[in-house]
């Protein structure tokens, strides 16, 4: 049976398998995912992300126009989110997109 814990704002469901059922993960594992987690972005990149996650296709200048900054600014923003490994543009600056990096 799982367990419930109410915190305020979220609530906590624990399952627990009989034990020749649970698999068992390699710390290398973990670190990668944790590795993904713990990378920090600003607010303004955040904010930046969620509208690549609403439209990939947006380019430079849409972006632009939509977070009122200049073109270099979110150049920036996407360099810096790039760099980190969280984005990658596919295909050409104009017909491209940008996906999340795995």
């Amino acid at each position: 049976m799982p367990e419930y814990t109410v915190n305020s704002g979220d609530i906590m469901i624990k399952f627990t398998g009989p034990e020749d059922r649970i698999i068992r993960v390699s710390g290398r594992v973990n670190d990668k995912v944790n590795e993904g987690v713990n990378v920090h972005v600003n607010d303004r990149q955040k904010e930046l992300l969620s509208y690549l996650i609403q439209d990939p296709g947006y380019t430079v200048s849409q972006l632009s126009e939509i977070m009122k900054v200049s073109r270099k600014t979110i150049a920036g923003y996407l360099k810096v989110l790039k760099d980190k490994g969280i984005i990658e543009r596919v295909g050409s600056a104009r017909n491209g997109y940008w996906k999340m990096a795995d």
